[in-house]
């Protein structure tokens, strides 16, 4: 039997999502989930219990794989673009805040612009 991590790694090698273990573990959790119901009493049919772990396990994959085309693409960016980026999205967060802390937003951005300046001089 495959775990999610086993299907996880797959995915990470290849960025595609094997239909056939997505199955056969949603199908494990289902069984799992099922008798937990029992165990507590519910009556909750196995199709209701198949239908939830199928849609979890299936989000799951795709979320493993979203991420993993997300780090190869980033990857490909030279390290300073991929600081001004990571500053671009500090900065953000810091606009965001409750309190809002808009003089650390502004230095980020400054500091993206200044990453980006010195990419295109070199």
């Amino acid at each position: 039997m495959r775990t999610f991590a086993d299907l996880a790694d797959s995915i990470r090698k290849t960025l595609t999502i094997d239909p056939a273990a997505v199955i056969e573990i949603a199908a494990c959790r289902a069984r799992q989930e099922h008798r937990a119901c029992a165990a507590m009493g519910w009556h909750r049919s196995f199709l209701a219990c198949a239908e939830w772990s199928f849609g979890l396990t299936w989000a799951e994959a795709e979320t493993v794989r979203d991420n993993a085309i997300a780090c190869a693409e980033r990857a490909k960016l030279s390290p300073i673009e991929r600081w001004a980026r990571t500053a671009e999205l500090h900065a953000e967060i810091a606009e965001t805040a409750i309190p809002p802390r808009h003089a650390e937003a502004a230095q980020l951005r400054e500091g993206a612009a200044a990453l980006r300046s010195l990419l295109r001089a070199a």
